[in-house]
């Protein structure tokens, strides 16, 4: 029985010795392109070349003359042969496939008749040249005092202010304005020079309070007691307030939130309110018995540092998916996988594997699994 591998070997350039070709008495049922095999009946070496099988038995032998001819005449284009000479090489890429010479020369004159018919009807009519009647201005040289002006540009200039409509509008600017205030100097002088009044106004704004619901600040100066309704109010501290008997005849009652001391049997409370919420009301003697009873497999083996390998297994193969991820959820990269196939006599078989991620692995093949073909079993 052989080993079956699912991918290609790459075997890092290293010899493989001590082998042989699969030997078979007839050609292997639907080969690939490059598969060889020896043939045990007329002990020949053959490889699929895509359509026949070639027999690579001779291949690097002598050729004699007439064997060179009949390989050159069922060429269909150049032998691509160091041996042979260039002279045979460029005959080979310049035969023709006419039968006589007089289809050349046909070609020939042809050829030179209508060349020649071309040159005479140039000659004929080398020297019909007729002279414009107008000229492209981009065949006009300007220079600084002269250049081409277009209707756009005229009618831009037209629209210019002049100086009489210049001087209208800063009297209508001025308008009506006192003295004091006509021109641009006078202006920020009553604005204090200040560039940027706008800010500083705002910025001033800002630090007043609203008249309604105001919030201040800091320390407020000037409201009292009475302004803000506790005008019968005196700023007693809480613990030289007098507290009446009955409040502390009440307060006797409490037991203090730091500290306290019950008497007699309290109620209410909880073993979670004492932090024992997990402990259960178990006697001494009682308690050997329990620890022994919850002792299983799962703390000794905790106890004794050692955690026993897990496996994971299942199906795989699709007869599409050659990159196929299984998830076996071990939380470890450390895992040995295996894969064979489902059916008896489950032969072990040889794919590419990748451990991706603690709890993932990746199978490769080279042609898709069926339905699944194989089980892969992962431990770790």
């Amino acid at each position: 029985m052989a080993r079956r591998i699912l991918v290609p070997l790459d075997m890092g350039k290293n010899e493989v010795q001590n082998m042989r070709f699969h030997t078979l008495a007839g050609a292997p049922a639907t080969p690939v392109e490059g598969q060889p095999y020896h043939n045990s009946t007329d002990h020949k070496t053959y490889v699929w070349n895509g359509s026949a099988w070639t027999d690579m038995t001779n291949q690097g032998s002598t050729y004699t003359g007439a064997q060179m001819v009949t390989e050159i005449n069922a060429s269909a284009g150049i032998l691509e042969d160091n041996n042979l000479s260039a002279a045979v090489n460029d005959a080979i890429t310049k035969k023709h496939a006419h039968a006589n010479i007089a289809e050349l020369n046909a070609i020939e004159q042809a050829f030179t008749t209508a060349l020649k018919n071309k040159l005479d009807g140039i000659a004929a009519n080398a020297n019909n040249y007729t002279h414009p009647a107008n000229h492209p201005p981009a065949i006009i040289s300007q220079d600084a005092t002269n250049r081409f002006v277009t209707d756009a540009e005229k009618t831009t200039w037209n629209a210019k202010a002049s100086a009489a409509d210049i001087s209208a509008a800063i009297a209508a600017l001025v308008d009506t304005s006192p003295a004091a205030l006509d021109t641009l100097n006078e202006l920020a002088a009553a604005l204090g020079d200040d560039a940027n009044f706008s800010t500083t106004m705002a910025t001033a704004l800002g630090l007043k309070a609203p008249l309604a619901n105001p919030t201040f600040t800091g320390t407020v100066a000037g409201i009292t007691k009475a302004m803000v309704g506790l005008g019968s109010v005196d700023n007693t501290a809480d613990s030289a307030k007098p507290v009446s008997t009955a409040q502390q005849t009440a307060l006797d009652l409490k037991a203090n939130a730091a500290n306290p001391a019950f008497t007699g049997t309290p109620t209410g409370l909880t073993k979670a309110h004492v932090g024992l919420g997990n402990v259960d009301n178990t006697s001494d003697a009682t308690k050997q018995a329990a620890f022994l009873d919850a002792l299983d497999n799962a703390h000794i083996v905790a106890g004794l540092g050692y955690t026993p390998p897990k496996k994971y297994a299942a199906n795989v193969g699709d007869n599409s998916a050659t990159s196929i991820v299984v998830t076996h959820n071990l939380n470890s990269t450390d895992v040995i996988v295996q894969l064979h196939t489902v059916a008896s006599t489950y032969d072990v078989v040889e794919c590419d594997i990748q451990i991706t991620s603690v709890n993932t692995i990746t199978l490769l093949f080279a042609t898709a699994p069926t339905a699944a073909q194989y089980r892969v079993v992962v431990i770790g």
